[in-house]
């Protein structure tokens, strides 16, 4: 109980000071600005101190330049720029930074120098497919070696006749696995092949991250499944049981995927939904395997020297104390990272939690399902009630592994708030339509600030353009058409950050969006704006 509440006030105190992921919050160039003359540095701002391990530029054609990368003391990145950067056209940055709590964080800067350019598509690819297919599996089947080994540990506690040798195959299994993912991570943080492994520097920088404590944490409870396995003084079963199933908690709550305003309630939540995790999921394996024990070759066979231990947890109980507590854990979670719940449909990640929630609703029905048969009083003698209930669990496991396998999709779906670059105040919105196509261009409130654009067809219905550019003009205060190139925000919309208009009255506002790979849709109207002052740098009319 002193080791509980010892790393119970641990948990709360390191939380306190926990960091969030970085977020970019200003560029210079800004995003999608159209330059009279090329600039001669390029400075990325971010709301927290970051390092940085990939600063690619690209110029129009898709070859990468030279560049000279230098820290401030204001969190920014300062990145000198060679003269072969005058030509004109559209130059791409590709930048991953690491934020204080050791999460990575990647995006694309876009300007361009005289026109607009469409880039390559290589350069707009900011991973690889194959690499990330393999962080997903190499993910999946840690989640599962974790629940296995700390679902056995928990059942021992209980049935400790119950042979559990099967256990070291998924405990060894899961330590190698650490060992590739930690390789993964070091790849994905440079952005390098996978010939780049036979060198240091993908392993150094993953284990300078935050992301190797995580699984540091994780390999520590490998091994406290395998010791508690072998111990027979209750007091150190149950303290070896509780490590194996507490550390992976602990070692996700570290991670940056829980970094952020709320972190406070977050760490110690998802402790506790993974321990919850563990006592429904975890036990799975080993109940089933039990029953299969239990179970003869033929119906009418007896096995008279055989006893069903039963399970003295009643399914009522079962829901209140394990089923409900896991999935409202599991929403405050989610919906603490997602922010509204209209995100569900419009993000990456709240896709993912969606998924996730209908999933775990299946599975909380066939548990329920499975619970009852298990307390069955028939369940003692009638091997083929036994039989039922060893199929039914056979399908929650299956449901399980399923569930765990979307799970560990978040590392590619990080929540909106993570991605934004800052929260303005939403302005008046404007709609620009044609017989099919409508975009809602959402004004900025003050005098500088983001344009969002939302692009649906003419019922509704969500778009997914490939590009969006919006083109601002005043010709009666002699300001000439000025583009910007939109950036796609998380939710779905686009976001050009423009500067205060130099002239205020009636502009001409166009977007061009591109639904295909040679569609272009061109909507026009016009707004009344007001001035405000064009700071440093502002862009310029094309020449």
């Amino acid at each position: 109980m002193k080791t509980l509440i010892t790393l119970a006030c641990c948990l709360f105190v390191w939380s306190q000071v926990a960091f969030g992921h970085a977020v970019l919050v200003a560029t210079s160039p800004a995003a999608g600005a159209v330059l009279a003359q090329a600039p001669q540095e390029i400075v990325l701002r971010f709301d927290e101190p970051i390092q940085a391990t990939t600063l690619r530029l690209f110029d129009p054609s898709g070859h990468v330049l030279n560049i000279g990368v230098q820290a401030d003391e204001n969190n920014g990145l300062r990145l000198a720029l060679p003269r072969s950067t005058a030509g004109a056209g559209t130059y791409v940055l590709n930048w991953r930074v690491l934020s204080r709590d050791g999460h990575p964080v990647r995006g694309l800067l876009e300007y361009s120098i005289g026109t607009i350019s469409q880039p390559p598509a290589s350069v707009l690819a900011q991973t690889s497919v194959a690499r990330d297919a393999a962080i997903w599996l190499t993910r999946w089947l840690i989640y599962l070696c974790l629940f296995a080994v700390g679902g056995a540990a928990l059942f021992h506690i209980r049935f400790r006749n119950c042979e559990q040798g099967w256990v070291r195959l998924p405990a060894i299994l899961g330590l190698v696995l650490l060992l590739v993912d930690l390789a993964l991570w070091g790849m994905e943080l440079l952005d390098v092949p996978w010939t780049a492994l036979f060198g240091m520097a993908p392993w150094r920088v993953a284990l300078s991250s935050a992301h190797a404590l995580t699984l540091g944490l994780m390999a520590l409870g490998f091994l406290a499944g395998l010791v508690s396995l072998r111990v027979t003084r209750t007091g150190l079963l149950w303290l070896w049981a509780l490590a194996s199933v507490l550390l992976p908690g602990v070692a996700l709550a570290v991670g940056g995927q829980v970094a952020g305003a709320y972190s406070w309630v977050a760490r110690p939540l998802v402790v506790l939904h993974v321990l919850i995790a563990m006592i429904w999921v975890g036990t799975l394996l080993p109940l089933y395997r039990l029953l299969h024990a239990q179970v003869p070759a033929r119906p009418d066979a007896r096995r008279p020297s055989e006893r069903w231990p039963g399970l003295a947890l009643n399914p009522f109980a079962w829901v209140l104390l394990v089923a409900l507590p896991l999935i409202l854990s599991g929403l405050v979670l989610g919906f603490l990272r997602l922010g509204r719940v209209s995100g569900l449909l419009h993000t990456n990640y709240g896709n993912v939690l969606l998924a996730t929630l209908i999933l775990a609703v299946v599975l909380f029905f066939v548990a329920v399902r499975n619970r009852w048969r298990l307390a069955a009083p028939e369940l003692r003698e009638s091997f083929q009630a036994r039989a039922r209930a060893r199929r039914g669990l056979g399908t929650e496991l299956i449901l399980a592994a399923g569930l765990l396998s979307v799970v560990s999709l978040w590392h590619f779906a990080p929540p909106p708030h993570d991605q934004a670059v800052v929260n303005e105040p939403s302005g008046p919105i404007v709609a620009l339509e044609n017989r099919a196509v409508r975009a809602l261009v959402e004004l900025p409130r003050l005098a500088a600030g983001p344009w969002r654009i939302e692009v649906i067809s003419i019922d509704g219905v969500p778009l997914n353009p490939q590009r969006v550019v919006l083109t601002l003009g005043n010709p009666g205060a002699g300001v000439e058409p000025v583009e910007y190139v939109a950036l796609r925000q998380p939710d779905g919309r686009w976001r050009v950050d423009l500067p205060a208009l130099s002239a205020a009255g009636q502009w001409h506002v166009q977007v061009d969006v591109w639904v295909g790979d040679f569609k272009q849709v061109t909507l026009q109207g016009t707004v009344t704006l007001p001035k405000g002052p064009a700071p440093l740098g502002a862009p310029v009319g094309r020449p």
